[in-house]
């Protein structure tokens, strides 16, 4: 008796060690949801916000969900059975752990080896550079052939530090090549402009509006694709559709392709685009079928890639794939229809054999 009470104890003392050390990485997270959601819509009584902040932390312990998970499921407006059908990224953490290994995640992590990987389906050129192997004949014939491209960090997510660059003839390529490395320390990828068809890019014609469609390998080989996917709209000229970048998240209907619901990761709900006013809750993603087809053989280029978000842009020759996401959120799953992702994520959970 008395070993296995030292042993729940030290356990638990480890469990509290560790929540000190992490807890600032938390905390961070707690004011910026605060920001955005609290004194960012005006509310700024600090008996109120402290009362926030108290919920906000008793979510996070008790069901494991994220400041912002709280705010875009209306935690506080659901009842325990309707908070339940949620599915936290915490927990998908758990899962996408589970399913890939380190170093296929870190594959996906990686835009240059992701390029690599799956070269034939992004149907366009790139160069992966770092400070250590920077070739300044390779950037220069690049440069040449796409005087205008996309400059994105080889580790970047959420959109952050995407850029388009502009290569004028006669620009001194080399002064071009170190000013890049100065601003991506950790190195870049140079990418080939995507021409995405008339149809998704009519929303917003700035950025290269994308669908994520995600798959999971079962346990019998076969890839299942989860039935949750959405599309992304940038907004107010942003070269870039993300989230996290101010971009639209539209819910899908698996089986049609139109969409059925819009938020923004600020909580705000939408109909039409707010830039152009085109319909978005209706909008149909031209050649559904394709996309669902592109995912499918995505997920088969490398066996031990278990679980996967596919960014996927369409041009006028077809599916293109942008990134893969090793990690690909569950929030875009569940936000748009405020409706749980629960039923779906249990089943697959027992059709691909996951065990904690």
């Amino acid at each position: 008796m008395i070993p296995s009470i030292s042993r729940f104890l030290a356990s638990r003392l480890k469990g509290r060690a560790w929540r000190r050390l992490n807890w600032k990485r938390y905390d961070a997270r707690f004011d910026e949801a605060i920001a955005t959601f609290v004194t960012g819509k005006g509310i700024t009584d600090a008996k109120v916000v402290r009362d926030y902040r108290r919920k906000l932390i008793k979510a996070f312990i008790r069901d494991n969900w994220y400041p912002d998970e709280y705010f875009c499921f209306h935690y506080d407006r659901l009842s325990e059975k309707g908070r339940k059908s949620f599915v936290s990224n915490r927990e998908g953490n758990e899962f996408w752990s589970w399913a890939n290994t380190r170093e296929i995640y870190l594959l996906t992590c990686d835009k240059g080896k992701t390029y690599e990987a799956f070269r034939p389906f992004f149907h366009r050129e790139a160069l992966s550079v770092t400070r250590q192997d920077a070739d300044t004949v390779s950037f220069a014939a690049f440069v040449s052939r796409h005087p205008r491209f996309i400059a994105k960090p080889l580790g970047g997510n959420l959109g952050r530090g995407v850029r388009i660059v502009d290569a004028p003839a006669g620009m001194d390529s080399k002064a071009l090549l170190a000013d890049l490395c100065a601003q991506y320390t950790d190195g870049f990828i140079a990418e080939e402009m995507i021409r995405q068809c008339e149809t998704m890019a009519a929303p917003h014609p700035s950025s290269v509006n994308t669908v994520r469609l995600t798959t999971v390998r079962l346990a019998d080989g076969n890839i299942y694709v989860i039935h949750r996917p959405f599309v992304r709209f940038g907004q107010g000229g942003n070269c870039v559709d993300n989230g996290g970048s101010g971009g639209l998240i539209c819910s899908i209907d698996y089986e049609t392709g139109i969409v059925t619901g819009v938020m923004d990761e600020g909580g705000n709900r939408y109909v039409v685009h707010p830039d152009t006013g085109i319909a978005l809750v209706g909008f149909k993603v031209p050649r559904w079928e394709e996309a669902k087809a592109t995912a499918v053989m995505l997920a088969q280029v490398l066996p031990d890639l278990n679980y996967c978000g596919w960014d996927l842009a369409l041009t006028e020759q077809g599916w293109a794939m942008v990134e893969a996401n090793g990690k690909g959120l569950f929030i875009g799953f569940q936000m748009p229809t405020q409706t749980g992702f629960r039923d779906e994520f249990e089943e697959i959970k027992r059709r691909s054999g996951y065990q904690r």
